[in-house]
C-alpha cells in the first residue's frame, strides 16, 4: 500500500492543475482574448510532467485539450471544430506536451536514478569515496565515516593521504599513475589510517572517473574493512604454523598419500626412517616402493580404503632406500582438500625394537618352559631308571646270586660265565643309579643342595680326575626348590665345561649367602676364555646351548650370570636374590621361616 498511495496521489494532482490552468485561462480570457487558448495548459503538462510521471501528465494533457476545444474554441460549450486552423493548433499542442512528457520522464528517471545511487552509496557499509587526479577528496559517504572517523566536512577537500600511513605513502602515487592510464585496481589489500591514529586493513577497489569526452578526471574507491579477515588469517596461519612445527618435531613418521600411492608429503622424522636426506628423494614418488614385497599388496587394499573415507590401523614392513628394514604400525584417516579430493593422512611409528623385544620375551618364555619341560623329564627318566630298570636289575642280581650258589655243579666254563654276569649286573647297577642320580639327585629333595653338590662334586672328581672343592658357609639352610635346581644346574654344566675344554686340573665351587641374595662361583684355572668369545658373551649373544641355559634360569630368578676370565682360568658368577630362609621341619617338608623369595620374569 505505501508504494500504491504516491501513484494514485499523482492523478488527482495532474487532474488539478489541468483544472487550474483552465481555471487561470478563463479569468485572463479578457486580457488574452481567445488567441492561442493554451498557454495555461503548456505550464500545467510540464508541471505534471516533472512531477506527477508518465501518466498524470497524460491525463492533464488530454483534460487540457478537451477543457479548451469545450470552453475556449467556438462553437463555446462543444466540442465540435469547424476550422482547420484550429485542428493544426491543437494538434501542435498535442506533440509539444508529448516532448515536453517525454523530457519530463527522462529527467524524472535520471533523477530516480541517481536517488537510488545516492541511496545506495550513503547506505553502504563499505567506504566509498571519489577523489580528482591529484588525490583530492570530492566525494564521502557514512560507510567512509564509520570506518575512518572523518566526517564528510572534515574530509570532503583534503588529500587522500590522511586516510594513508606515511610508511605507505608510497603506494598513492603508483595508484594514481595507473589511474591516469585507466587501469582499474580491484582488491588491493593494505592498511589505512583512522582519525583517531590507528591503522585498520582494508580492501580496496579503485576505478577511475572518466568526463564525457573519456579523459580520466578522477577516481571512485570503494574500502571494505577486512580486518576481522585478516586477524582470521593471522590465527591460521599461526594455527597452521604450530601444526607444522608440531609435525616436523614429532618423532613419528606423517605422511600424506595420494589415492594411487603417490607421496605428497613427508615430514623429516619419516625421511630420516626411510633414509633419505632430502624431501625430493622420495616425495611425488610412489610409496609403494617403500613397502616390503610381502606387504605392499595389504598396504596397497588400505590406502584405497582410507581414501575412500574409512580410518583403520595397519603393521606393515619397510625397505629403506639404503636396504635397511624397518617393521612400521601406522594410523590413518582420510582428509578433505579444498578442491574436495580425498587424501590419506597417516602417522606411522617404528616398532622394529618392540617387536625385537616381543620375539625376546618370546624366546625367554619359550626357552623357560623348555627348561621346566627337561627339568621334569630328567626327574622322570631318573625315577623310571630308579625304579624300573633298578628293580629288574636287582631281580637279575638275586637270581645271579642263586645260580653263584650252585656253580659247584657247573663247569667251569659255565662257573666262570656266572661270576662275570653277576658282576657286570653289579655294574650295570651302578652306573644306571649313577645315571639316575645325575638326572634328577633324590638328595636335592630330601636333603637339600648342600648335599647333593657335595654327592655330585665328589662323584665329578672320581670321573674325571679333577680336584674339584667345594666351599659353603657354615650356617648354610635350606633353599626353595627352584632356587635350588637352578644353582645345582649351574654346577653341573660349569664342571662339564671344566671338564670339557678348560683343561685345568683344579675347579672350585663356593657358595655365599648375603644380605639379600645367594651369590654361585665356579671357578678353574684352565686356559680361560679367548677375548673373541668373551665380546660376545659381554654383548649378550648366546654362543652355547648351556650358556643360554644357565642365563635363562638365573634369568627366571631375577639375577644374573657373569663370566671373568683372564687367559689362565675362568670363574663363572651367578647371582640370585633371594630374602627368606628355608629350613628343614620335624617332618622333612621345607617350610618357610621368613618371606619367599619373589621370581622375577620378564
Amino acid at each position: 500500500m505505501q508504494n500504491t498511495r504516491p501513484s494514485l496521489f499523482r492523478y488527482p494532482l495532474a487532474i488539478f492543475a489541468a483544472v487550474v490552468a483552465l481555471f487561470l485561462r478563463f479569468l485572463l480570457t479578457p486580457l488574452l482574448g481567445n488567441g492561442n487558448p493554451y498557454h495555461t495548459v503548456w505550464l500545467a503538462v510540464v508541471f505534471s510532467a516533472w512531477y506527477c510521471g508518465l501518466g498524470p501528465s497524460i491525463v492533464t494533457t488530454v483534460l487540457g485539450v478537451l477543457g479548451v476545444c469545450y470552453w475556449f474554441l467556438p462553437p463555446f460549450h462543444s466540442f465540435a471544430i469547424p476550422d482547420r486552423t484550429e485542428a493544426y493548433g491543437m494538434l501542435g499542442f498535442l506533440a509539444f506536451s508529448s516532448a515536453i512528457i517525454a523530457l519530463g520522464e527522462s529527467n524524472r528517471r535520471g533523477f530516480a536514478a541517481r536517488s537510488r545511487l545516492a541511496a545506495i552509496v550513503e547506505s553502504s557499509d563499505d567506504a566509498i569515496v571519489s577523489k580528482n587526479l591529484d588525490g583530492v577528496i570530492t566525494s564521502w559517504n557514512r560507510g567512509a565515516e564509520r570506518l575512518f572517523g572523518y566526517t564528510d566536512d572534515e574530509a570532503i577537500g583534503q588529500h587522500i593521504t590522511i586516510l594513508i600511513p606515511v610508511n605507505l605513502r608510497h603506494e598513492e602515487a603508483t595508484i594514481l599513475e595507473r589511474l591516469r592510464r585507466g587501469e582499474r585496481i580491484e582488491h588491493f589489500e593494505t592498511v589505512r589510517a583512522r582519525k583517531d591514529g590507528t591503522t585498520v586493513d582494508v580492501s580496496l577497489t579503485i576505478s577511475p572517473v572518466r568526463d564525457r569526452a573519456g579523459r580520466v578526471v578522477g577516481a571512485s574507491k570503494v574500502a571494505r574493512d577486512i580486518t576481522q579477515q585478516k586477524q582470521a588469517e593471522r590465527v591460521l596461519r599461526a594455527s597452521e604454523e604450530r601444526f607444522r612445527a608440531i609435525v616436523e618435531t614429532t618423532p613419528e613418521c606423517v605422511k600424506l598419500l595420494a589415492p594411487d600411492g603417490t607421496l605428497l608429503h613427508m615430514n623429516s622424522s619419516g625421511l630420516t626412517l626411510v633414509g633419505a636426506d632430502c624431501a625430493d628423494a622420495v616425495v611425488g614418488k610412489s610409496v609403494y616402493d617403500l613397502i616390503d614385497s610381502k606387504d605392499r599388496d595389504r598396504f596397497r587394499a588400505f590406502n584405497e580404503r582410507i581414501c575412500r573415507g574409512e580410518n583403520g590401523s595397519l603393521e606393515f614392513g619397510i625397505v629403506g632406500l639404503l636396504g635397511e628394514r624397518r617393521r612400521m604400525e601406522t594410523h590413518a584417516a582420510p582428509l578433505r582438500n579444498s578442491d574436495g579430493t580425498v587424501v590419506h593422512l597417516g602417522v606411522s611409528r617404528d616398532i622394529t625394537k618392540r617387536r625385537q623385544a616381543e620375539d625376546a620375551i618370546k624366546e625367554k618364555e619359550l626357552a623357560a618352559r623348555l627348561l621346566k619341560v627337561q627339568d621334569e623329564e630328567r626327574r622322570r627318566i631318573a625315577r623310571e631308571l630308579h625304579d624300573g630298570v633298578g628293580q629288574l636289575l636287582a631281580a637279575m642280581s638275586m637270581n645271579a646270586s642263586r645260580l653263584d650258589g650252585e656253580k659247584a655243579k657247573l663247569s667251569s666254563d659255565a662257573a666262570r660265565c656266572a661270576e662275570e654276569n653277576a658282576r657286570l649286573i653289579d655294574q650295570v647297577s651302578a652306573e644306571i643309579r649313577t645315571m639316575s642320580y645325575l638326572f634328577h639327585p633324590p638328595l636335592l629333595d630330601e636333603l637339600g643342595l648342600d648335599s647333593a653338590l657335595k654327592w655330585y662334586i665328589d662323584g665329578f672328581g672320581e670321573r674325571s680326575k679333577i680336584a674339584a672343592n667345594l666351599e659353603l658357609p657354615p650356617d648354610w639352610e635350606r633353599l626353595p626348590q627352584d632356587h635350588e635346581l637352578c644353582l645345582f644346574r649351574i654346577v653341573q654344566e660349569c664342571l662339564t665345561n671344566i671338564h670339557r675344554h678348560s683343561g685345568s686340573s683344579t675347579a672350585l665351587v663356593r657358595l655365599v649367602h648375603s644380605p639379600g641374595e645367594i651369590k654361585l662361583e665356579v671357578s678353574d684355572e684352565g686356559k680361560g676364555v679367548n677375548q673373541e668369545t668373551q665380546s660376545k658373551i659381554s654383548s649378550g649373544e648366546t654362543i652355547g646351548v648351556g650358556l643360554r641355559g644357565m642365563r635363562e634360569r638365573v634369568r627366571q630368578l631375577g639375577g644374573s650370570l657373569e663370566i671373568r676370565s683372564n687367559g689362565h682360568g675362568t670363574i663363572v658368577i651367578a647371582t640370585v636374590p633371594f630374602e627368606g630362609s628355608v629350613r628343614s621341619s620335624d617332618n622333612g617338608h621345607q617350610s618357610l621361616t621368613r618371606a619367599e623369595p619373589q621370581m622375577q620374569r620378564s
